[in-house]
């Protein structure tokens, strides 16, 4: 008996220690586990490890939890293809499906639910129906396993808040669900109350959330659409991921899609060039291709637009993105009047329209551009042959107008040139007259009379009064001539007389030059005044030569 109860006593202290040993090695693959589900991003090494403890004998639990995080791993690194990957995502939704672990069953399903939305390019039914299960699960969660507290990496961390922090990204999931059907106002508040939440317990806020809020105040007209969309793009600038850099970009870009399409297009081509030199999915080609077609630069929109082409993955029919670009093809070439072109993409278009309206607007267009294209190339046929008279017309008008202005030159420059000539004959002549005056006698004692000076020595004769005559008639324009012709009775005196007049000398010098009393002279020029017509005859004809 007393051996028995020995052996019985060896039995369960064994038990004891293989069992401790056993939950010592469970315990520590939990842990590390639950450590690798706290990494914000996986690397191989992550990998590496769950690969090591695959090798391990795993409860059902363990198995589906390092399924869970190897299939998340695939998904942040971008890694969807592996040959494990459906297997992993059947052995998740297997095992969560009936699992009483409500945190970790929402957990599960809220990161298929990010691989669901990858993978399809946007929210799907089943996605949806992923987020609806894991709400239910996280409704039901009272208390998670210490050591999700423990790796969470929220401050002041309970069970009820990390709770709540796992029901705010299912939340956010939704978000994507009501933009998918365009509730922007449930997007808007969901989003809003998430962030709330992160600001009140210091959790830093996941910069999509910034660029959610402002795409929805975008849709609504709000301008607060980029001071949210900026924040986003803040954030991101702080990190080395390139994608989300690209992508918050874009989104800031689109802020000023309407007010400023300039400012959006410099923006985005800024996210492409970050997205091209990093060699990150998100290319914008597409959208810099229509910015451009609605700034008209349509040689630029037809770059950009055919790389978008050109770097298409899917050639699904259904593809909105493929759509946009042949649409953008075909209404840029139609901008640029190559109708072959525009024909070209516009039956792409239409093959590949699902709806009958938007075959009917294409076809529609493309026929309305061809009447379009032969009314304007009539009309610039006519204004071609408009022109080309119009031109002739004013060519014709200006070398009129050169031959004119040149010939007026040449006119006005011999002219100038016959007037220079002449006004140099006249100064010549004038010249010599002067010096004729200068040296006559008669001339030159009623000079001095006039001073004042009265020179003896000067005694006219007959011939220097016959030469004072001779050069007044020249000097004046044959002005005796015309007297002698107008007044035949004028004697040789009067004439003296008339011709010391036409200078201005006074009576006294003229009576001088007489050699008679000034009351003489009187007599004798009221005698000459009488045959000449009176005193205003006289001036008059003093004047007028």
């Amino acid at each position: 008996m007393r051996k028995i109860l020995n052996v019985f006593t060896i039995i369960i202290f064994a038990s004891t220690a293989f069992f401790s040993c056993k939950n010592e090695n469970s315990e520590q693959i939990d842990d590390l586990l639950f450590k690798i589900q706290s990494h914000a991003k996986a690397d191989e090494n992550d990998l590496a490890t769950l690969d090591s403890i695959g090798q391990l004998k795993l409860t059902e639990e363990q198995k589906a939890h390092r399924s869970l995080l190897k299939i998340r791993a695939y998904w942040l690194m971008g890694r969807l293809d592996e040959p494990d990957s459906d297997t992993l995502i059947k052995v998740v939704s297997d095992y969560y499906e009936n699992s009483r672990d409500y945190y970790m069953k929402a957990k599960a399903y809220y990161i298929l639910f990010r691989i669901d939305y990858d993978v399809n390019n946007g929210v799907d039914l089943d996605g949806t129906n992923l987020l609806l299960k894991g709400l239910k699960a996280i409704n039901k969660a009272k208390k998670v396993d210490s050591r999700i507290v423990k790796y969470s990496g929220i401050p002041n961390a309970d069970e009820k808040l990390v709770i709540e922090y796992q029901k705010q990204w299912i939340m956010l999931g939704l978000a994507n669900s009501y933009r998918s059907i365009g509730r922007y106002d449930d997007v808007l508040s969901v989003t809003t109350e998430a962030v709330d939440f992160f600001e009140k317990h210091g959790i830093d806020v996941p910069a999509f959330c910034y660029n959610q809020i402002g795409i929805c105040h975008f849709i609504n007209g709000n301008d607060s659409c980029a001071y949210y969309c900026k924040k986003a793009l803040d954030l991101n600038m702080q990190t080395d991921d390139y994608a989300m850099i690209s992508n918050s970009m874009f989104f800031y870009g689109v802020c000023f899609r309407k007010s400023n399409p300039k400012k959006t297009l410099e923006i985005y081509k800024e996210a492409n060039d970050v997205a091209y030199k990093n060699n990150v999915r998100q290319k914008y080609d597409a959208e810099i291709g229509q910015l451009y077609y609605e700034l008209k630069d349509y040689d630029s929109a037809l770059y950009y637009t055919n790389r978008a082409l050109e770097a298409r993955d899917s050639k699904e029919p259904l593809d909105p993105n493929l759509r946009n670009i042949y649409r953008t093809l075909f209404k840029t070439h139609l901008m640029k009047g190559d109708y072959k072109e525009a024909a070209t993409y516009a039956n792409q278009c239409i093959s590949i329209f699902y709806k009958d309206r938007e075959r009917e607007e294409t076809g529609v267009a493309l026929e309305d551009y061809r009447k379009k294209v032969e009314n304007e190339n009539k009309i610039y046929a006519k204004k071609i042959k408009v022109t080309t008279y119009l031109i002739f017309a004013i060519t014709f008008v200006v070398i009129i107008l050169i031959i004119t202005i040149i010939s007026q030159k040449i006119m006005r420059r011999k002219e100038a040139e016959r007037m220079s000539a002449l006004l140099l004959a006249m100064r010549q002549r004038q010249n010599v007259q002067d010096n004729w005056l200068a040296n006559n006698k008669v001339y030159k004692k009623a000079v001095s009379l006039e001073r004042g000076i009265f020179d003896k020595s000067l005694v006219l004769s007959d011939n220097d009064w016959k030469e004072f005559v001779n050069i007044t008639n020249i000097v004046h324009n044959g002005f005796v001539m015309k007297l002698k012709e107008l007044h035949p009775s004028l004697t040789e005196n009067d004439i003296e007389a008339c011709c010391c007049s036409r200078y201005g000398f006074s009576d006294k010098t003229i009576a001088a030059l007489c050699g008679i009393e000034v009351r003489s002279f009187k007599r004798h020029r009221q005698r000459i005044m009488e045959k000449l017509g009176g005193e205003k005859g006289f001036h008059e004809l003093m004047k007028d030569f």
